[in-house]
């Protein structure tokens, strides 16, 4: 199987603890079971400590998060304390891979480094959104992949288009609203921006530069979502890149240009099962 990837994949390295949102902060963190198995014989006062820490549910053991949501093992200055002991062969696969993806897609297994990350989100930003194959040197656009993936595009899907009324606004952020809340400030967050909204002057992007990042996003997000070609049609997911891409642009031309609102939407929809589903299946509304 043929591995493509993004061809910023390679530059990613963790912030560590010069990151704003730290990935140990907020999520719940299953530890697979080679990785428990180890936890299980490690000896000494860490691993005394991080079997005190973890409990088993339903077959799979996972880190109870401290009062703050945090995970235990993070220090107060951002960094972990697993890995300053022992290195980063001793993380569980979350840790070490996040934030990673790996999925298939007919013959080939797609790579990519997840939204929810400000590190990916500025990479993305900052590269011109080629893809490459393995390690071989060519590299092919979005448009050139879903050929070498034989999936049917038509012209209009491959391009973002601002939806052109507040009232298509409005609908988008009803709609968000039906997703389920990774944490009580999304719903507020929704509330304030149709608010804000109402008094936006105007919806147009005026910037060339502000266009073609979020045309990179769009791409991205189609990318993001191919593997479920499976049971969604390119419309279907078409339709989903678009109403999140949609939403950030919202945000831009409401609170100003910033890659935490690209960040904060990949956080609450494409980290959720249920979300992104949610919005495949709306893809007529959208």
């Amino acid at each position: 199987m043929h591995a493509i990837l993004p061809s910023f994949y390679p530059d990613f390295q963790c912030r560590a603890n010069n990151c704003k949102h730290s990935c140990c902060k907020g999520w719940e963190i299953d530890i697979d079971e080679d990785t428990a198995r180890k936890y299980r014989t490690m000896s000494g006062p860490l691993a005394d400590e991080i079997r005190s820490y973890t409990v088993e549910e339903d077959g799979t053991m996972h880190f109870v998060l401290d009062p703050n949501g945090n995970c235990p093992m993070l220090r107060k200055d951002g960094l972990c304390r697993l890995i300053l002991a022992r290195g980063e062969e001793d993380l569980c696969d979350i840790c070490a891979l996040h934030p990673r993806f790996f999925e298939d897609c007919g013959d080939f297994e797609l790579w990519g480094l997840g939204l929810s990350c400000e590190e990916t989100c500025d990479l993305l930003l900052s590269s011109s959104l080629a893809f490459t194959m393995d390690d071989l040197p060519e590299e092919y656009s979005f448009r050139e992949l879903l050929d070498l993936l034989c999936v049917p595009f038509t012209e209009e899907a491959l391009t973002f288009r601002p939806m052109d009324s507040r009232e298509q606004c409005l609908s988008l952020l009803a709609l968000l609203r039906k997703t389920e809340p990774i944490d009580t400030n999304w719903i507020p967050e929704l509330r304030a921006l149709e608010k804000e909204l109402t008094g936006q002057r105007t919806l147009a992007i005026s910037d060339s530069g502000h266009r073609i990042q979020l045309q990179k996003l769009y791409s991205y997000f189609q990318y993001r979502q191919l593997e479920r070609l499976k049971s969604f049609s390119f419309f279907q997911i078409s339709a989903f890149a678009r109403a999140c891409t949609q939403y950030i642009l919202l945000n831009d031309l409401v609170y100003g240009r910033d890659s935490e609102h690209i960040r904060r939407l990949s956080e609450q929809i494409e980290y959720s099962e249920e979300n992104t589903l949610l919005l495949l299946s709306q893809a007529d509304v959208i």
